[in-house]
Parts: C-alpha cells; structure tokens; sequence
C-alpha cells in the first residue's frame, strides 16, 4: 500500500521534510518512489506538485494523518482535519479500587 508521508531532512535542531510516495511498511529515513514536494516548519514553508499528488491519489496512494492536515489548512483538500487519537493513560495504584479478599474465619474451640 502506498502511502504519502513525511520524511526528515535538515540538520540537528533544524527540521525540515520531503513529501514523499513510499510503501507504508518501508522506514522513515529508507528510499521512496517519488519526491513531490517539502514542508519546513520553522518558516511554514509549504509547497507540493499537486498534479503528482493528484496522479499517485488516483493510484491508490493515502495521506499520512499530518500530510492530511497541512493539506487542509493549505485548502488543497476539503476534507476535515485528522485528530489523532491518543491512549487514554491508566489509573494510578492510589486510584484504583482495591480488591479485598476475606479469610473465611475458622472457629477455633
């Protein structure tokens, strides 16, 4: 399955990303099939070849949820914003009910 996502680029501390076609399975930082784009965040500079996402779309390729987002916020894609879904963090120990067990009570005469 392909897969339109991120791939990091830039020095240490200054973070840029191609936008890249690859397998969904393959690394991050392994080879891709297609640049079509970059994203830099520390200047919000956005630019991708829209005829190249058109093309791999119609091939089948997703969005990864961050690629979906810049997409609607660049008005690229009408589509609504993905929210990621976080794990919901479990209980403390001081939190939880604590089960009580109850020794049977043995008579003793």
């Amino acid at each position: 399955m392909l897969k339109i996502r991120l791939s990091r680029v830039g020095k240490k501390n200054s973070p840029a990303y191609r936008i890249v076609v690859t397998e969904h399975y393959k690394p991050v930082k392994a080879g891709f099939i297609e640049h079509i784009g970059f994203y830099n965040p520390r200047s919000k500079q956005f630019q991708i070849d829209k005829e190249k996402l058109g093309l791999w779309m119609k091939k089948g390729a997703t969005c990864s949820n961050t690629i979906n987002n810049l997409l609607v916020r660049e008005k690229i894609f009408t589509k609504d914003k993905v929210i990621k879904i976080t794990r919901i963090p479990k209980k403390k120990e001081e939190e939880r009910p604590k089960s009580v067990e109850k020794k049977p009570e043995v008579d003793k005469k």
